[in-house]
């Protein structure tokens, strides 16, 4: 195994043969996952509502450098092309609230181009970087560099030690953490013995008897799967898109909608400070005094505002329009 100093490499795992060896130091997840687990992932990921229009800025940047803060923010490589920085900053918080989802942290790296006086921060994969030691590492497994005008090439495994004053390091606030892990642990379980599962205890029609007898009651079964669901996503507020359901009020799906936008918003400012701390620690590498601090405007929806209408729901001073329009709609 080489051990050495480099630039992160591109690395994707999900269809690589890894060893055992590579397996503890690569972390991969589930790409599939169960219907329960992929419509939370979906609706948490949704931090930011981009079917409602808005005018104005999004983000209030507080810096004693404007220009660094210009070729730090314009540059940010997302899958979406590169944008505003109102636009960008929308798509990285995205795209770290995804990885926190899969890998519970997210790393990016500054690529300087001194000709073109820019630099990129580009996302790296969770997947095989990782700290330890206060160092940040990649490790690269065996693999295979083909070529078309020459043999292929085997290269052995790396560990690839990082420049720390070139990565942006995020991971998942405590206080949200726990909560998420041990509901997808339960989703998980959910999707494992779903109602395909439930089928078949049911008889099946034979020739000999093309009328059986059902003794298992699916109602009964589909309601302890619904109870289950709403106990675990008690602390999260997430419905499971079950909001027609008889067995709810409209108070408990308003309350429920509070808690679970909450819950993004607190994500929202948890990683936009991270990233004020991030960038101003690497800043230092072009401006010795460099500070940047990122806060949400009040053109975004707030946690504030949140616990106001909550609040006023438990008074009867806000109707369930208000609360569900503040939720969905901001």
């Amino acid at each position: 195994m080489r051990f050495v100093k480099s630039e992160p490499m591109r690395s994707r795992y999900h269809e690589t043969r890894l060893n055992w060896i590579d397996r503890l130091l690569v972390r991969t997840y589930d790409r599939e996952g169960g219907l329960n687990q992929n419509m939370f992932r979906e609706d948490f990921l949704n931090i930011f509502l981009h079917g409602t229009p808005r005018s104005g800025k999004l983000f209030d940047i507080k810096t004693n450098n404007y220009k660094l803060t210009h070729r730090l923010l314009n540059n940010v490589q997302t899958r979406y092309d590169f944008g505003s920085i109102d636009e960008n900053l929308v798509h990285l918080i995205e795209e770290i609230a995804q990885s926190f989802m899969y890998f519970g942290r997210a790393f990016y790296y500054l690529h300087d181009d001194n000709e073109k006086d820019e630099t990129k921060i580009v996302s790296y994969s969770s997947e095989s970087i990782f700290r330890f030691a206060g160092k940040t590492i990649q490790y690269i497994p065996n693999r295979v560099d083909r070529n078309w005008d020459r043999e292929d090439v085997t290269t052995g495994r790396e560990l690839r030690f990082l420049d720390a004053q070139k990565i942006l390091y995020f991971r998942w606030p405590a206080s949200i953490r726990g909560n998420i892990m041990s509901l997808n642990k339960v989703l998980a379980t959910l999707d494992k013995y779903d109602s395909s599962v439930a089928l078949k205890f049911q008889s099946q029609v034979t020739h000999d008897n093309p009328n059986p007898r059902n003794y298992f009651e699916f109602k009964k079964w589909h309601t302890i799967h619904d109870l289950v669901l709403f106990k675990a996503t008690k602390k999260i507020g997430w419905s499971a898109r079950k909001y027609d359901s008889s067995k709810k009020s409209d108070f408990f799906d308003c309350h429920r909608w509070i808690l679970f936008r909450r819950l993004q918003l607190e994500l929202r400012d948890h990683t936009l400070n991270q990233l004020s701390k991030q960038l101003s620690r690497v800043g230092k590498n072009y401006c010795p005094n460099y500070k940047i601090d990122i806060l949400a405007t009040n053109k975004l929806p707030s946690i504030a505002h949140l616990d106001d209408l909550e609040a006023r729901l438990i008074r009867e001073e806000a109707s369930f329009d208000e609360v569900i329009d503040y939720c969905i709609m901001s």
